[in-house]
């Protein structure tokens, strides 16, 4: 019978505790932004880093995709001077 009691106290604060750890995370916002990490596992680290340009003249393409289509620009020409030069 006296491990019933032990058992029920034990119980108690186990669930009182849990409770506390429950009610902390929700104070410190632990449950604030359930979408973000499900969403950021989507996109590479460098395309986070860098700022994407959405303005008028940029057509909505980012800084990131811009650079890359200036390297391949850039490539391109390169090559092409090298099968127009003279040896």
């Amino acid at each position: 019978m006296n491990v019933i009691l032990y058992l029920l106290g034990a119980s108690l604060i186990l669930g009182g505790g849990g409770l506390a750890v429950f009610l902390w995370s929700l104070r410190s916002g632990q449950y604030d932004d359930l979408e973000g990490a499900a969403n950021r596992i989507l996109f590479d680290d460098e395309q986070l880093q860098r700022p994407v340009s959405r303005e008028a003249g940029s057509g909505g393409v980012g800084v990131s995709h811009e650079i890359i289509i200036q390297r391949a620009k850039l490539s391109r020409a390169e090559s092409q001077s090298k099968l127009t030069a003279p040896p």
